[in-house]
Parts: C-alpha cells; sequence; structure tokens
C-alpha cells in the first residue's frame, strides 16, 4: 500500500476525508493521533489545521498538494517534521511555541512563514519597586502540558549575559516572591518549565526601579485629613505636614503602610502635606498637596475604624477594596448630629490584641452620645467540624496569623462608651448574633417540616428534644449532630450588628478590579457615594439600620452570585440585630 498509517490515524481520516473531498477550509484532529503517516492528507485542500497535543511526527508529503495557502499550529510534542510534509504547497503559516522542535524546523525553510509564540510567560507585580518592596513573580502557561510541569525561576543582573538560579521563596513554583533588595532592582527575572517534551523558558522582564512618589488620594473629613500615597515599600515614608504657610514639620517618620490618618487638626485651617522616601538610591519626594480642615462639630460624635485583612495566601485584595468602598461612602455621608465620620483604617492586625489595640485607640474620646462604627472585612471559619467555627481570621504582613472570636470582639467593643454598630465581612459571621443559627434558604421554619424531621429523628433514635433545632448546610444536608443554638455574643443592647452571613454560610466575593465582596457592595450601594440614598425607602434623608439590612436582603440574598466565567457561588444571608431598629445611621 501507498499510504501506511497507525490506527490512531485510521480514526482521523475517518473524521476528515469527507470534508477534504468537498474542499473544506478547516479540520481538527481527535486526540489520541501520535502520527501523522506518508500522504495521510495529500490532496486535501484545506486552509487551517489545528494538530492536537500528542502529535510526534509528520511524516514525507502528508499534506502534499494541501492548496495556496495553509495555516498550521504544530504543537510542542512534535519530535520529526519530514522537510517533504507539504511539498507543492503554497505558502505555510506555522504556530508554534518558542524552544520547541517546531521551532527549530522551520528555520530556513523557503514556503514556511514561522510564527513563534509564547508557551511560558512572566509576569512582576509591581513592575517597578524599592529596596524592601515585596515582588510577586507568577508563571503562567499558555497550554496544557505533557506529564508534570517542574518550575525554576531564574535572575540575570549583566543585562540577560548569564542567568542563576533564584535563591527566594519558591523558586520552585510557579508563583514565588521576595523582597527586593538593591541588586535585584534593574535585575531581568524569567521562569523555566520543564515537562516531558523539553525546558521552556517566559519572556524576561525586567524590574524597574520606582522614579516618582505620590500622593495618590486626599480627604479632609471635619479636622481629619486621610492621606494615601505611591506604595514605599517596608523602607518606610516620611510624612511632612506644614499649617499654613510655615515649614514643613515631620509627623510621621518610617511609615510602612501607604496611607495614614491625621486626627485632631485645627478646625478651618490650610495645611499642605508632602511625602518623603529615602531609598538608599536617593531621595524622593512628592508633590506637595494644600488641605484646609473644616469646622468642629458639636454634639454626637461619629467615629469608625475600618479593617482590612488582605495578606493571606493567596493574596485577598477584595479585603481592602471594602474598605476602600466604606471609606468613600462614609466620606460622602454624615452620621447623628449632621457630623461627619472620622474614619481610621487599619490593614493586616495579625493578632487579637492587635484588634483591641486598634479599637482602644480609634474610639478613645468616645462618650455615652457618640457612635462608634466597627468594620472587619476578613476570612472567617465556617466549617461545624472547626474549632475556629464562627470565628474571624486576623493576618499580618510578617506571616503571623490568629483568630479573633465573638466573645473577644464583644469584651473589646463592649469597653467603648456609647453605641457600638459592628458590620462583619466574614464568612460565619452570623454567629455574632446567632451562634448555631439555620442557613435561612435551606431552614426548617415551616412547622410542618420542623414536626416531619423530629418525627423522623425520633424514629431513629436520635435527638428529638423539644429545645432542639436541626440545621442544614449549603448543599441541603442535615447538620450531624445537630447544633443547640446560642445567643450570639453581639447580642447585647449597647451593639447595633448586620453580618454578610450566617453561621456555617460562606461569604462571597471577587478579586476582579475592583475587587470587593459582595455584601460590601450591597451596603455601600444602598447608603450611595453621592446622590440619593436607595436604601431610604421612607425619603426621609437617613438611612437606618432595618433600612439597610432590608437593602441588603432585597438586593444581595435573593440572587446567586457569580464570577466573569460564570461559575455560581451561592447564597448569602445578612443577618440584623436588634429586628426593626430605627436607629439612624446615615444622613445625608
Amino acid at each position: 500500500m501507498k499510504r501506511l498509517f497507525q490506527a490512531a490515524l485510521c480514526l482521523a481520516l475517518f473524521f476528515r476525508l469527507p470534508a477534504a473531498q468537498a474542499g473544506q477550509g478547516n479540520f481538527y484532529l481527535p486526540k489520541g493521533v501520535t502520527v501523522i503517516g506518508e500522504e495521510a492528507f495529500a490532496g486535501a485542500k484545506v486552509s487551517w489545521v489545528d494538530l492536537p497535543l500528542g502529535i510526534e511526527e509528520i511524516h514525507a508529503r502528508a499534506f502534499m498538494d494541501c492548496g495556496d495557502s495553509l495555516n498550521i499550529n504544530l504543537p510542542q510534542t512534535l519530535r520529526l517534521i519530514d522537510d517533504t510534509a507539504f511539498q507543492n504547497c503554497g505558502t505555510v503559516d506555522a504556530y508554534y511555541y518558542r524552544e520547541s522542535y517546531a521551532e527549530q524546523w522551520c528555520q530556513n525553510k523557503s514556503q514556511v512563514v514561522c510564527h513563534p509564540q509564547e508557551l511560558v510567560h512572566c509576569y512582576l507585580s509591581p513592575s517597578s519597586a524599592f529596596i524592601g518592596t515585596d515582588v510577586t513573580l507568577t508563571c503562567v502557561v499558555e497550554e496544557k502540558l505533557i506529564g508534570e510541569a517542574r518550575y525554576r525561576w531564574e535572575r540575570s543582573t549583566d543585562g540577560q549575559k548569564t542567568w542563576e538560579a533564584c535563591a527566594l521563596e519558591g523558586a520552585n513554583r510557579k508563583t514565588a516572591s521576595f523582597t527586593a533588595e538593591r541588586e535585584d532592582l534593574g535585575a531581568w527575572f524569567r521562569c523555566a518549565m520543564t515537562d516531558d517534551t523539553g525546558t521552556y523558558h517566559s519572556l524576561p522582564k525586567q524590574l524597574g526601579t520606582v522614579s516618582t512618589l505620590s500622593i495618590t488620594s486626599a480627604v479632609v473629613s471635619g479636622s481629619s485629613v486621610s492621606l494615601s500615597w505611591t506604595d514605599c515599600g517596608r523602607m518606610g515614608c516620611t510624612v511632612l505636614m506644614a499649617e499654613g504657610s510655615e515649614n514643613f514639620q515631620v509627623v510621621q517618620d518610617n511609615v510602612t503602610e501607604n496611607f495614614t490618618d491625621l486626627n485632631d487638626l485645627k478646625p478651618n485651617t490650610s495645611y499642605r502635606f508632602q511625602i518623603v522616601l529615602n531609598s538608599g538610591e536617593g531621595s524622593l519626594q512628592s508633590s506637595v498637596i494644600s488641605l484646609t480642615t473644616q469646622n468642629y462639630r458639636t454634639g454626637v460624635q461619629c467615629r469608625a475604624l475600618l479593617i482590612g485583612e488582605v495578606s493571606f495566601d493567596p493574596i485577598c485584595n477584595r479585603n481592602w477594596g471594602d474598605v476602600a468602598l466604606m471609606r468613600s461612602m462614609l466620606a460622602a455621608v454624615t452620621g447623628p448630629g449632621d457630623n461627619s465620620y472620622t474614619v481610621v483604617r487599619r490593614r493586616d492586625i495579625g493578632y487579637y490584641k492587635d484588634v483591641q489595640l486598634a479599637i482602644q485607640s480609634a474610639f478613645a474620646e468616645a462618650d455615652e452620645d457618640d457612635i462608634s462604627l466597627f468594620f472587619i472585612a476578613s476570612h472567617g471559619d465556617r466549617s461545624s467540624q472547626n474549632m475556629h467555627a464562627g470565628e474571624v481570621l486576623l493576618a499580618g504582613p510578617q506571616g503571623e496569623r490568629d483568630y479573633i472570636t465573638m466573645a473577644e470582639l464583644a469584651q473589646f467593643l463592649g469597653g467603648v462608651p456609647g453605641r457600638v454598630v459592628v458590620i462583619l465581612e466574614s464568612c460565619g459571621s452570623g454567629a455574632a448574633i446567632y451562634d448555631g443559627g439555620a442557613i435561612t434558604s435551606k431552614s426548617t421554619s415551616d412547622p410542618f417540616c420542623d414536626a416531619a424531621i423530629r418525627a423522623f429523628a425520633a424514629a431513629d433514635q436520635t435527638l428529638a428534644l423539644e429545645d432542639e433545632k436541626f440545621f442544614f448546610d449549603e448543599n441541603g444536608q442535615l447538620i450531624d449532630p445537630p447544633i443547640t443554638p446560642r445567643t450570639g455574643e453581639l447580642r447585647q443592647s449597647k451593639f447595633y450588628v448586620l453580618t454578610a452571613s450566617e453561621y456555617l454560610q460562606m461569604s462571597w466575593g471577587t478579586e476582579n478590579e475592583p475587587a470587593h465582596n459582595f455584601f460590601t457592595k450591597h451596603l455601600t450601594n444602598g447608603v450611595g457615594l453621592s446622590g440619593t440614598m436607595p436604601a431610604d425607602t421612607d425619603a426621609n434623608g437617613a438611612v437606618t439600620l432595618q433600612e439597610l439590612y432590608a437593602y441588603i436582603q432585597l438586593h444581595g440574598d435573593p440572587e446567586l452570585h457569580w464570577d466573569d466565567t460564570y461559575k455560581q457561588y451561592g447564597h448569602q444571608n445578612v443577618q440584623v440585630y436588634p429586628t426593626n431598629c430605627g436607629l439612624e445611621l446615615f444622613f445625608r
């Protein structure tokens, strides 16, 4: 026979030949084919051939007389392409991955137009840094691989003349991280990925040196000013302030976070601000900005402490996105007494005692007439089998990990005079109100269902006491053993509480820009960042706790949450205490 095929190749021809005879333009070979034999597709007039991963050999005259123009995808598994494979074809546009066999084959082929593609990509975040900046390297592979992938990060400090293996955390993983030192600035980095087909390198990326420093945000709230600026890494920036035309004075030194809140400034006074960094490579200075504080307000004082826990693995930007949303919302409204909220933000608190210190500091001046708002966005534990169920996870920038219980939160916030509003954005946060509460969408609130479950439980000689209540997880499964519900620690008369989810329930969010959690997005939408307040259903210019709860419940609870790739997240159910509360929190 003139044509010799393997069995798998015959399968490919079975699907292909009718299209070839009809002169169709495109075809795709099935998976499992490894060899294309001699003259397998000779005379087939095609314009596009997509060879699957796993093809290893293309034999003589396999695509002979294929037409005037052919586009072909050559996978990295190829080990042999006969020089006559495309005999008597017109122009052949070959698409392949760099450093594969196909790249070698493509060279010096007069009829072949080479289109090298990148199999491996390298990303640096950030792409420019100071000494002390935390840098993350991420390796992304474009295609499915053959065999287990192995990774190696490499660095060049001589303009890519030589490369050396990086000695850093995660140097043999897809994602690695390091703190930039002097020799890292200006260096080139690349990822080497090895699988059963060979070793492939990403195009190198250079870590640049940040050459400018700028104040990115400045907000006045009464006699307080909130500043944000370009990330200074871990070297720390210096915050300078001048009253009027006076000389600058240092008000904060060695600030490793890229924001600060300056409180208790003089009312109705003009101030100038500047950020300075001594980077070891010279001094950088931001432009000077000028702001004027507002009048002191008498009567009820309103304060807010906003905490966003970011330093998880992987990095969880949506919690800091929540803090940004809350900060913008509070800047757009006033609190009771027509006074603005004075806002303090904290990022990455590693230990539960640090939460106590942050609460004491932010609400140090509170008295019995005041409103103190505590907000935290973090991971929480919702597992009924976990010792930390209903607790909030804390994380610090140095890798610290801790949990804070609702009892500890109640103790710390209970020492704040006046009324305390608590807003918790975390999984299982409903434990603050009803520890052991049911998942509303799966609850047995119907008396008939309650009776039926109790009857079956009694027949099975499981718990069927009158004071027991049975609960379901998010999959509709009865939690075993049934949980005896108890009053949450924050169900006290001084607290006004909103939680993003129920006990044992997930709270969802998205890392897609702008990163946020869904509960906080609905909350801030209800109060509004400008203009009207949709949650103000009685249109009296104020949003009460009950109105806010009802708005989030209406817009958040009935719908399933989705991400950009249409992956269904699931329900979450906002919780409130006390119910039907008329406390007015936000005014416009």
